[in-house]
């Protein structure tokens, strides 16, 4: 998947700024402090979600695909979301410094939500720019809030990607949604299977597709089922765990503490402290010294 051509700076000035841009399987995410004065030309072939926050300020201008023809500009203040159907290509000035994420979806991807979702092999997402959705705005935030440590894990990145594009099929296009059984649960036997998988790769970058063919379902319905079966979501039990298998290890006291979180599939040292705090409400070292 080639890297979209994110940046053109105005004619005489071009903005430099520090940005985040991870591919995955299947789906992409962007992040940036976006400043003002940048001017953005875009054209990508994948659905594009972009999240804006306040006090973000743009003058959006769609063009067609021929980039020759512009449609009327539009304007938008403060938290926004705009989705940009696969090849619509557009112009952004932004006019005043923004936290911006961007989710780029391959065709394939929302194909799958929303066959899994609607139960429709084609869907067609229609373009809402400079919108407010408060959900879409929540998962920014999220994924917003993961980026402060390097771009998010794999199993959190594609849990956030798989509800988002579930949640454009049966919002944005044009065919009814009908809902899942919100009662279905995993069998005693297919639950066993997907915690044993999760304990044994707790050290790996473990992906939600990875666990979800292991228990031969497809990621959004796993996702569901599991939740319904648990009470967590997958994302969310495999930390639960990392953050169990922690205290265990905390307690041999010839661990250090970078070793622990190499261990447990933790990107960094900060990173395993942060998650750490945030699950227990002391640093590692100090759960350490309380033994």
């Amino acid at each position: 998947m080639a890297k979209p051509s994110i940046l053109i700076g105005d004619a005489n000035d071009s903005p430099q700024f520090a940005y985040q841009y991870k591919d995955y399987n299947g789906f992409a995410l962007f992040y940036a402090r976006q400043p003002r004065r940048l001017c953005v030309r875009h054209h990508d072939r994948r659905l594009q979600v972009s999240i804006s926050f306040s006090p973000a300020a743009v003058r959006l201008r769609l063009r067609d695909v021929s980039e020759r023809t512009n449609s009327p500009s539009r304007a938008g203040t403060g938290d926004h979301v705009s989705v940009f159907p696969s090849g619509q290509p557009y112009t952004a000035q932004w006019l005043r410094n923004a936290d911006l994420v961007n989710v780029y979806l391959e065709p394939s991807f929302v194909v799958r939500a929303a066959y899994e979702s609607v139960r429709c092999r084609v869907v067609s997402i229609a373009g809402r720019y400079l919108v407010r959705d408060q959900f879409v705005q929540m998962l920014g935030r999220s994924l917003r809030a993961e980026f402060t440590d390097g771009p998010p894990n794999l199993l959190y990145a594609e849990s956030i990607a798989t509800v988002l594009a579930v949640h454009l099929v049966r919002n944005y296009a044009g065919s009814a949604a009908m809902a899942p059984d919100p009662s279905a649960t995993l069998s005693p036997y297919w639950l066993r299977r997907a915690i044993d998988y999760i304990e044994a790769h707790l050290a790996t970058d473990i992906s939600l597709s990875a666990i979800a063919a292991e228990v031969r379902m497809s990621p959004h319905y796993f996702s569901e089922v599991f939740r319904n079966s648990t009470s967590f979501s997958p994302h969310r039990y495999v930390t639960h765990r990392r953050i169990e298998r922690a205290k265990q290890m905390l307690a041999e006291r010839d661990r250090k503490l970078g070793e622990i979180a190499a261990a447990l599939g933790f990107a960094t040292h900060s990173r395993f402290t942060e998650v750490f705090t945030r699950w227990v409400g002391t640093t590692p070292r100090e759960y350490r010294n309380f033994l």
